[in-house]
């Protein structure tokens, strides 16, 4: 009885021991199939990845706005842009915008913009307006007012007022401005001080591009 108790013992051991080896062999031949490269490619895959966003506040922490009017205080946080309300400016001050000097250091490139678009769940023309009207304030002498009539007549980017005439854009802006049953500002601005606002932007570096 001793003699067969010890055999099925010695059976179960041996069992034991080639589910043991068996399940080592199985588990090299699907873990091991890759090769060297190939591990090492997966590896570089998962390291390398990055949002655009990322990319693009990294990058708006090297964008010099090229102007003296400062656009991250008082009278520029991010809700006195036309059209900004305060359900809009949470979600911009949510995605790190809070000022008009924020929006223009983040959202300075179409890509970017398109991307907060869909980050926000909101339209993407009204941020590309923003990022015009933005610019055209790194100007001194525009106010929010003068920026809104000033792209509302065509003039998206500062390179674009830095080619304009003061006298036809002084007519344009005088025509856009009545049009509306309300106008977009309570004066235009004189042909003087329109050629000082060119004069300004001939020397200014560009930043917002459309």
């Amino acid at each position: 009885m001793a003699y067969l108790i010890t055999q099925i013992l010695l059976c179960l051991l041996i069992s034991f021991l080639l589910g043991l080896l068996l399940g080592y062999l199985l588990c090299k031949m699907c873990c091991g199939g890759k090769s060297k490269k190939e591990k090492k490619d997966v590896a570089n895959t998962a390291t390398s990845f990055s949002s655009p966003y990322v990319d693009d506040a990294e990058d708006a922490a090297t964008i010099n706005l090229d102007t003296n009017v400062n656009l991250d205080a008082d009278g520029y946080d991010i809700e006195t842009l036309e059209g900004v309300g305060p359900q809009t400016g949470g979600l911009f001050r949510e995605y790190g915008i809070s000022t008009v000097g924020d929006l223009l250091r983040k959202l300075h490139t179409p890509s970017s913009r398109e991307l907060a678009a869909k980050d926000l769940n909101i339209l993407v023309k009204p941020i590309h307006d923003w990022a015009s009207m933005s610019d055209l304030l790194r100007v001194e002498g525009i106010d929010h007012q003068y920026a809104e009539l000033a792209y509302t007549t065509g003039i998206s980017t500062i390179s674009q007022l830095a080619k304009a005439n003061a006298d036809d854009l002084v007519a344009e802006m005088e025509t856009v401005n009545n049009a509306g049953k309300e106008t977009i500002a309570p004066t235009v601005p004189t042909v003087d001080e329109v050629n000082d606002w060119i004069s300004n932007a001939k020397n200014m570096s560009p930043v917002v591009t459309i």
